[in-house]
């Protein structure tokens, strides 16, 4: 009886599929089908997502997570038609690269890269290559110094990971931390297995990425100017792309941004920017004149949902490793040193509302 209560409570979570039957204030695509959803219905059904979610006492799901935070950054990454916010933040970008608005593309694109990256607990059984386009979406909008939340400092090699993944994040340890005579990892060994995946054919906007990264590490301006491209003109075809990225490629836009800060102006010079419909060479330069950026949302969520507003201009969590899956075993007695390194998601989420409350606390303390 008390499992089949628990199964029909998680049911609820992923079935939202109610009307909102009023107006709504924000500007949405001006054509829609007529089964097609507006954001009206996308705030409704996280609405509904939320206070299911919050009503549950004792949730099995989550730990710190059943906390009103937690529950409504369970809303926005569980949500069915997040599409539809995706696909309205793609449709503003458009508009702000027609009159260059690079300022308001820096908060949409802010929002879309968060609502991907949802801190939550759920781990993906990957180490911090699992963090990589995240990282390099937080560069596109963030600016350079967000990679060292992604990658900090003293932080181990990839090994598990999808393997391109992890070629690509060892790369860009490499170019962070193997500056001159002090060489933090075994960058030859690194450089091999990332030329030897370029050998292969599958992944060409992965590998176009790769050979970027190469040509930044070893000042190979020639090679960087190979991959440029080739990710450009390949991106779109990856799966589980949204709507945003598919009209902007940030993976891009972030290269040029690492290219500008590791390799020297002479050899910057020398890169050529292609022509594409999803890159904007004159954004870049606008994140060259202006490399911080205050985290913001152009949507605000309403009602229930608008403590989102805040939740979400939270300073991203520091990557942090564990081989907690291991101590959940050890009585069978196995060695916790056979088991991979993961991102430890639920000490990241953790730190995350921590640091959000006590930002609220200075904010509070502040105004009395």
């Amino acid at each position: 009886m008390l499992l089949s209560l628990i199964f029909s409570k998680l049911k609820t979570f992923f079935y939202c599929d109610y009307k909102l039957k009023q107006k709504s204030n924000y500007k949405t695509s001006e054509v829609t089908t007529k089964n097609e959803k507006s954001l009206v219905d996308y705030f409704y059904e996280m609405k509904l997502l939320f206070e299911k979610k919050n009503n549950i006492e004792d949730s099995f799901i989550l730990v710190n997570r059943n906390s009103f935070e937690g529950c409504l950054l369970f809303s926005l990454l569980y949500v069915n038609c997040s599409d539809v916010m995706f696909r309205e933040l793609a449709r503003n970008v458009k508009e702000s690269i027609k009159i260059n608005n690079f300022e308001q593309i820096r908060s949409l694109l802010y929002q879309a890269v968060f609502m991907k990256n949802v801190p939550n607990v759920m781990s993906g059984g990957y180490d911090h290559s699992g963090r990589f386009f995240e990282a390099m979406g937080y560069i596109s909008c963030l600016g350079f110094d967000s990679i060292y939340r992604c990658f900090p400092k003293d932080i181990p090699l990839c090994t598990n990971g999808y393997p391109i993944n992890v070629i690509n994040s060892n790369l860009l340890l490499c170019i962070l931390y193997n500056n001159g005579k002090n060489k933090v990892y075994d960058e030859s060994s690194v450089v091999a297995k990332a030329e030897k995946r370029l050998l292969q054919k599958s992944d060409k906007a992965l590998c176009g990425v790769t050979m970027c990264l190469l040509g930044i590490l070893k000042h190979d301006v020639v090679m960087f100017n190979e991959g440029l491209p080739q990710l450009l003109y390949n991106y779109n075809r990856l799966t589980l792309l949204n709507a945003c990225e598919k009209t902007l490629c940030q993976l891009a836009i972030s290269l040029v941004v690492i290219a500008r800060k590791f390799l020297t102006e002479d050899e910057f010079d020398c890169i050529v920017f292609p022509e594409a419909h999803n890159f904007s060479w004159n954004y870049c330069k606008y994140m060259f004149s202006k490399p911080l950026f205050e985290p913001k949302i152009f949507y605000k969520y309403p009602g229930v949902l608008a403590p989102l507003n805040e939740l979400m201009l939270t300073t991203i969590p520091i990557t942090k490793l564990t081989r907690i899956q291991a101590r959940r075993i050890l009585y069978e007695g196995l060695d916790e040193n056979e088991f991979d390194i993961i991102l430890d998601e639920e000490q990241m989420f953790n730190n995350f509302i921590i640091d959000y409350k006590e930002q609220k606390q200075k904010e509070y303390f502040s105004k009395t």
